[in-house]
């Protein structure tokens, strides 16, 4: 499975995800304060991930504390890449979040999607940004 990790300010919390995903998709808790989306037989998982920072380079700790003071760390685990795709561009879109691809790409999250927005083939686990 890979993971794509959302980072947010102080004060945000899953319910602002859980409540940016549509309702086409089916939600549903999980273990660890976690939560699972299912859509057409692919399923994702959502929720905070406190173990994040001590696995960071101290450069990308370095630029997100410079980007947001107070992070909490979210990872989006998927094995279908196009449904972490359709997730992104209804969770992410926004511009108070930072999306680290996991792979050396760190942007807003408005940033990310415009990308995938215009690059819909983008495999950001083998590629750079266009």
């Amino acid at each position: 499975m890979d993971s794509i990790i959302i980072v947010a300010g102080c004060g945000f919390d899953l319910g602002q995800l859980r409540r940016a995903i549509p309702p086409t998709f089916s939600v549903n808790d999980a273990a660890n304060d976690c939560i699972v989306i299912e859509s057409g037989g692919r399923r994702a998982y959502l929720g905070a991930d406190p173990r994040i920072p001590g696995e960071m380079e101290p450069e990308e700790a370095s630029r997100i504390l410079t980007l947001i003071s107070e992070p909490t760390f979210y990872t989006l685990d998927f094995s279908d890449i196009t449904l972490c795709k359709e997730l992104l561009l209804a969770i992410a879109d926004r511009s108070d979040i930072l999306i680290d691809n996991d792979h050396g790409v760190l942007l807003p999250g408005s940033e990310f999607v415009r990308v995938l927005r215009s690059q819909g083939d983008w495999d950001w686990r083998r590629d750079a940004p266009p």
